[in-house]
């Protein structure tokens, strides 16, 4: 039996991976847009971002690998079902 995180081959999913970046730009569409930095402040050296992304990655990139709650699948099911039942019902009413 196959994860319900991952594919047959075991990679992580499409869509557990689609449904990561819509949460990430549903939660913060213009974050990028609208952030400013106070006044006189510097940017981090690339060498401190690199660091920063490393430990980043480290540290969550687990996290892809972890099983998702039955429970949760379940209930993405049924909302999936729920809301293609309700486009095909948009798409035939008069």
């Amino acid at each position: 039996m196959t994860h319900p995180s991952k594919d047959k081959a075991g990679a992580p999913s499409e869509s557990l991976q689609g449904m990561a970046a819509g949460v990430t730009e549903a939660a913060h569409p213009t974050f990028a847009s609208t952030a400013r930095r106070p006044s006189g402040s510097q940017r981090l050296s690339p060498e401190v971002q690199s660091m920063l992304g490393s430990k980043l990655r480290n540290m969550y990139g687990k996290l892809i690998d972890e099983p998702i709650p039955a429970p949760l699948v379940e209930l993405l099911q049924r909302l999936e079902a729920q809301q293609a039942r309700d486009t095909q019902a948009e798409e035939t009413a008069p």
